[in-house]
C-alpha cells in the first residue's frame, strides 16, 4: 500500500512540474495569448513577468523536499487566482486547465505537508 502512495505522489509531482514548464514557458516567453490575457487584465506586463517569477520560484521549491508543500501551496495560489480571474473577470478565456492544475497542486501540498511528531507516551523526555 504504501509503495502505491509513493508512485500516486511521484505522479502528482511529476505532472504539477510538467504543468509548471509549461505555464511559466507560455508567461515569460510570451506565448499561449499570455500578453494578451495579461493585457486584457489591464495590470501591464510586468504582472506577467512577476506571476512567471512566482511560479519559477514554486516549481524551484518542489525540488527541496522539506519545501516541496511550500512551493506547491504557492503554485496553488498562483494559478487559482489565474483560474478565479478567467472564470469571473476574463470570461473569453477557458479556465479548465489552470482548475485542473489548481487542484493537483493543492493535492501535493495537502500530500507533503510539514506534519507533527507523533508524541510517545510513558517515555521519559
Amino acid at each position: 500500500m504504501l509503495v502505491k502512495a509513493y508512485y500516486l505522489l511521484f505522479g502528482l509531482f511529476a505532472s504539477s512540474w510538467v504543468f509548471c514548464l509549461i505555464i511559466e514557458g507560455a508567461k515569460l516567453t510570451a506565448t499561449l495569448q499570455t500578453r494578451e490575457f495579461f493585457a486584457a487584465l489591464g495590470w501591464g506586463q510586468w504582472f506577467r513577468y512577476f506571476t512567471g517569477f512566482l511560479d519559477v520560484t514554486g516549481s524551484v521549491l518542489l525540488f527541496v523536499p522539506r519545501q516541496t508543500a511550500w512551493g506547491a501551496l504557492m503554485l496553488t495560489c498562483s494559478v487559482g487566482a489565474a483560474s478565479l480571474v478567467c472564470l469571473f473577470i476574463l470570461r473569453q478565456y477557458g479556465a479548465a486547465a489552470p482548475l485542473l492544475f489548481t487542484a493537483l497542486a493543492l493535492t501535493l501540498a495537502w500530500l507533503t505537508r510539514p506534519r507533527p511528531k507523533a508524541k510517545v507516551e510513558g517515555l521519559a523526555a
